[in-house]
């Protein structure tokens, strides 16, 4: 199967080319200036900044072909066969999954053209509905978790970058240390004694080695909340999914349920949520 994104040309104009090391020192606001004159120059001047998330990325609103677009800007280029945010899309595009359709894009620019969705957040949006509102958008998340995961086999026979990485010991061991850093300096701002750093060490490399060995499916890597929103016609999106890759079966959804609260849910919400996954 052809990758249809790879497919969007590079069309080239009479201006001269910057080298790569020029671009990637120029703003990212000039290379997409750069970028959408040489797109249509009805664009420029109609770039408008949204709140970047915890990334090198930087994103923009942007007019494009009458409507508006997202344009995600990379600190560097890249080489399109290589950049997981296109592999990841074309995949879950081929299986149906709800992202944003990519408009275009721009490898020596550093440029990605996608879907706009709007404003519209899951996770503020969570905190402002009745309980039986919020149940049934969890409900609806849980399906897209379970819908990833049936695109197991089709990652492997796109070769997708996804299927070729994976939440190893090695990867997830990676990831607890870094919490274990944050957790404790950066937002308790304590320091841990040696003879506890050893022991919580112990324990979460323990903890990695288990869920190591039960890699076995296709998962989103940073399902929650915040990386799902309501598009302009009600429905549910998926964003950020550039870091997928292959894992345990309950990844994505304890990411879900227990993002960022303040006290475990009782046993038998989790219970009933386990169930309907």
């Amino acid at each position: 199967m052809s990758y249809r994104l790879f497919k969007l040309e590079y069309r080239q104009t009479t201006k001269t080319v910057m080298t790569q090391t020029q671009i990637y020192t120029e703003s990212s606001i000039l290379r997409l200036e750069n970028f959408l004159s040489e797109r249509s120059s009805e664009t420029l001047g109609q770039i408008e900044p949204l709140t970047p998330d915890a990334s090198t990325r930087e994103y923009f609103r942007i007019a494009w072909e009458k409507a508006t677009a997202i344009a995600c800007v990379y600190p560097e280029p890249f080489v399109p066969q290589e950049q997981s945010y296109l592999d990841v899309s074309n995949l879950f595009v081929a299986a149906g999954l709800p992202v944003a359709e990519i408009y275009d894009f721009c490898p020596e620019f550093g440029v990605v053209v996608h879907e706009d969705f709007g404003d519209r957040i899951l996770r503020p949006i969570l905190d402002s509905i009745s309980e039986k509102e919020k149940d049934s958008l969890l409900n609806q998340a849980i399906i897209l978790i379970a819908e990833i995961q049936v695109a197991t086999k089709l990652a492997f026979e796109l070769d997708s970058i996804a299927s070729r990485l994976a939440f190893d010991s090695s990867k997830l061991s990676w990831e607890l240390d870094f919490f274990t850093k944050h957790y404790f300096e950066t937002l308790r701002r304590e320091e841990l004694s040696e003879t506890d750093k050893r022991a919580l060490k112990a324990e979460l490399d323990e903890v990695a080695s288990e869920l190591g060995d039960r890699i076995s499916i296709l998962c989103h890597r940073d399902f929650h909340a915040a990386n799902l929103m309501i598009d302009r016609e009600n429905r549910l999106r998926i964003i950020d999914h550039q870091d997928a890759r292959m894992g345990a079966a309950s990844y994505d959804l304890v990411s879900l349920l227990l993002d960022r609260i303040d006290a475990p849910p009782s046993e038998n919400w989790i219970a009933e949520k386990q169930q309907f996954f």
